[in-house]
């Protein structure tokens, strides 16, 4: 069983390919798991934080070890995927991704800091896990290990040809199942849905997620907003100059 590891900020386009994945007749796909030890380690406040605490465990060590390194245990279909956040990763040693397929899905900076802010108003760069996806990216690289980095806006542009390309990358077929689905919530996804998943959910598939809207320039954020983005932008472009593009 190959799982297929996705770490990615929030406000991006984690669940739309989670259920991208879904789709598919040979996937079985994790929504977040280590999201109570995050919540748990780092004691935020986030939507839902008792009811997450209550419904999942947080012990991370064995979430880990039964369903990253040992997925078989969980499913008798050949690909398991995962989705998760780079910040739920906080507190814990990351070594064990070189040998993991993985994918970074990163997204304008900006864009991130403008819609999560709405949600967490004293956010911090922390919270967008930005800095931890570009240690990734550079272990990846030192250790010469294979990783996809995969831009929102180059999904979105054309969303075909970048998932043919992932697939490509993480050797397993393409299937057009992976583009459109059926409006609605999922069995899979995780107890804080109500709270985040609106737009995800009223989606049908990739080519439906409309564009992303344009930064609102208009408007002058806020000065530890600002910093965020400021501090963000430059590994943000780091990797972005290395994502599958839009063909």
């Amino acid at each position: 069983m190959l799982p297929i590891h996705l770490i990615s900020g929030p406000r991006n386009l984690s669940t739309t390919l989670m259920y991208s994945f879904d789709s598919r007749c040979d996937t079985l796909a994790y929504d977040e798991p280590l999201y109570a030890h995050y919540l748990k380690y780092t004691g935020l406040d986030h939507p839902g934080r008792e009811e997450v605490l209550r419904k999942m465990s947080s012990d991370a060590t064995s979430i880990i070890d039964s369903l990253f390194l040992k997925p078989s245990a969980h499913a008798d279909k050949p690909y398991v995927f995962i989705k998760n956040m780079a910040h739920h990763l906080k507190g814990i040693h990351i070594d064990w991704l070189l040998d993991l397929p993985t994918i970074l899905l990163i997204r304008d900076p900006e864009r991130i800091v403008r819609s999560f802010s709405q949600v967490m108003p004293d956010m911090t760069i922390d919270d967008i896990g930005i800095e931890l996806q570009y240690e990734i990216w550079q272990q990846f690289l030192n250790a010469q290990k294979p990783i996809a980095i995969l831009d929102s806006a180059n999904i979105l542009e054309n969303p075909s040809s970048v998932m043919k390309q992932l697939c490509d990358f993480l050797g397993i077929p393409f299937t057009e199942k992976m583009l459109s689905w059926k409006a609605g919530p999922r069995t899979i996804d995780g107890c804080w849905a109500n709270y985040w998943y609106a737009n995800v959910h009223r989606s049908t598939g990739i080519g439906q997620v409309k564009k992303m809207p344009q930064k609102n320039t208009g408007q002058e954020l806020k000065p530890h907003l600002k910093a965020i983005v400021d501090q963000a932008m430059p590994l943000y472009h780091k990797m972005a100059a290395h994502a599958i593009q839009a063909k």
